[in-house]
């Protein structure tokens, strides 16, 4: 690589001078870098001292797998093997921290696919594999029959996940980390700066909870459902479906639709019986679908 460059980690203060080269959704993550849940690594490229490029990735607390989040070079320094150079960096940078994998994704409809693709088989990735469903909705997915579907068992109450009491909602956030059934990529631990308010909920039953259903601000118009979760003895009982509908109505029945007129719905291809659901229920009134592929790099 050419002297005048530098590949390096970057901290607080270095990144914010880097916030424009990642997406809306991340920029909060190095605005808050110090207090992400995980760990975050900004691999920033400096040509001559000012910044040109900018890799972001995130290992989650669990330390064990760090996601690629962006990757971004600005156009004048670009076809010069400058994203293999930061990727390396990357992935030793994770070796040195004991972290085992890395992924990369991205979205199969995006014009850029060929490119990452062949970056990250220079850079020994494996073959790519389908993971995530997405289902982009707007107001006319309130016309579903299924969204008058609310009703809850007795017993079984709903609270603003974002009023939930920290004290309760880290020593939970502990104890569940040991859980078999718990699911890093369905946490309602994570993504809380971007949370949305009143359509984060969690399911109550008695002094237990008993699920969640997670919302974020995805972009200017956009929000993501990005996770729902029921514990493992209550699932099949319908309580999910209830728990979306009611969080779908706040938003796309609400003055919510006007800032935010779009509704995001992700489901991953390991989880069969929702990405039935949504395929099903959900499609049909869809104005975009799209898959997100993943590809690993094993670091043993």
């Amino acid at each position: 690589m050419n002297e005048k460059y530098e590949i390096r980690l970057l901290n607080h203060a270095e990144a914010e001078a880097f916030k424009n080269m990642t997406y809306g959704r991340y920029k909060p993550f190095i605005a808050w870098m110090d207090n992400v849940l995980g760990r975050l690594f900004a691999v920033g490229l400096y040509c001559e001292g000012r910044p040109a490029g900018l890799l972001l990735a995130l290992c989650l607390s669990s330390g064990k797998k760090t996601d690629i989040l962006s990757i971004f070079i600005e156009k004048e320094h670009r076809g010069q093997q400058i994203a293999i150079e930061m990727l390396y960096f990357l992935t030793d940078k994770c070796r040195e921290a004991g972290i085992k994998t890395i992924s990369a994704f991205y979205f199969n409809d995006r014009p850029f696919v060929p490119v990452i693709n062949n970056l990250l088989d220079k850079c020994g990735f494996a073959p790519a594999e389908l993971e995530v469903f997405f289902c982009k909705c707007d107001k006319n997915f309130a016309n579903m029959p299924l969204i008058e579907y609310t009703n809850l068992p007795a017993g079984f109450e709903t609270f603003n996940w974002k009023d939930f009491d920290p004290v309760s909602k880290e020593r939970l956030r502990i104890e569940w980390q040991s859980k078999e059934w718990f699911d890093e990529k369905l946490s309602p631990f994570t993504g809380e700066k971007t949370m949305v308010d009143g359509l984060s909920l969690g399911l109550r039953r008695g002094d237990e909870i008993a699920g969640w259903t997670i919302c974020n601000y995805y972009s200017e118009d956009t929000i993501l459902y990005t996770s729902i979760f029921i514990m493992p003895e209550l699932q099949g009982t319908t309580l999910g479906i209830a728990l979306q509908m009611i969080s779908i109505r706040a938003h796309l029945l609400t003055g919510l639709a006007l800032k935010y007129p779009f509704g995001l719905f992700q489901v991953r291809y390991d989880n069969s019986a929702r990405l039935k659901t949504v395929k099903k229920k959900f499609a049909k009134y869809s104005v975009e679908q799209y898959d997100q592929i993943i590809r690993k790099k094993d670091l043993q």
